[in-house]
């Protein structure tokens, strides 16, 4: 299948992508633009999103992977990157995988913080998609960044804990209730704020366009959320036990692309 490398915007400001479409003797039957999560969780999650590139397309679906500013292989300095800059990046990677694959229904698909970033473009109206799939989104944005923080301080302390070591004294300050890390990822303060500030809890997804959400039915959060949500044809619940951490650094007993997660994300977005 043909994968063509894209810069996409201003010079100053290019974003990365790679564009996989269908081989010319298969019909192309929608796209799919792939919203990448935050951190850990974009690295834990680059190679399934390659695999689902290519199965996608054998099947006939064009896909466009992209890297926010500030992250990967985009412009933009990661200290300044924010999920302002991120949401504006999808709108723009939505319209290049119409310009390049043609004019095309378009699903776009967000893990974690990425489907945050897709509810966001779809408040904002720029961009319209055919439809939303959301695995596992942020719903209590004060918890996922204290969790940030929580992992942040437990790798460190795996490298630094040592006797001669001051890690007592280091642990005690690092404690604070701001950060500026997050296991080797700036996190800005405009950024910090924007993920405190989500709470899916407060909202209902938009009737108007249809969305299927993934989730873990051990989550407890993500379960009353999506209980608290009311009922309507354009909205699809799919439930998908956790295989892995989203923020574990270390693959232990656990395959890099889980099948289970393959096979229902290649029939969800495929079909």
């Amino acid at each position: 299948m043909p994968v063509t490398p894209l810069y996409l915007g201003p010079q100053e400001n290019q974003l990365f992508a790679t564009l996989h479409v269908p081989e010319p003797t298969v019909a192309c039957k929608h796209g799919v633009l792939m919203c990448n999560p935050f951190g850990q969780e974009a690295i834990r999650t680059h190679r399934l999103f390659r695999v689902l590139a290519d199965r996608l397309t054998r099947n006939g679906v064009a896909v466009l992977r992209f890297e926010y500013f500030g992250t990967g292989d985009s412009a933009g300095d990661d200290a300044t990157a924010d999920m302002t800059h991120w949401v504006a990046n999808l709108e723009l990677a939505h319209q290049a995988l119409l310009q390049h694959a043609g004019p095309l229904a378009v699903r776009w698909f967000g893990p974690r913080l990425g489907a945050n970033v897709a509810l966001q473009a779809l408040h904002n109206g720029k961009v319209q998609p055919e439809s939303l799939v959301l695995w596992d989104p942020i719903v209590d944005g004060s918890q996922y960044a204290q969790r940030l923080h929580e992992e942040h301080k437990s790798r460190l302390a795996e490298v630094f804990r040592r006797p001669d070591f001051p890690w007592s004294d280091w642990q005690e300050k690092s404690c604070a209730t701001d950060f500026d890390e997050a296991s080797g990822f700036p996190v800005s303060p405009e950024l910090l704020q924007q993920l405190r500030a989500i709470d899916l809890c407060s909202s209902q997804l938009p009737s108007q366009t249809p969305c299927t959400v993934i989730h873990d039915p051990q989550d407890a959060v993500s379960a009353k959320w999506i209980a608290g949500q009311t009922p309507s044809p354009s909205l699809k619940r799919i439930t998908l036990p956790a295989t892995f951490s989203w923020m574990e650094h270390e693959v232990q007993d656990g395959a890099i692309v889980p099948a289970k997660a393959l096979q229902c994300l290649i029939k969800v977005l495929g079909d």
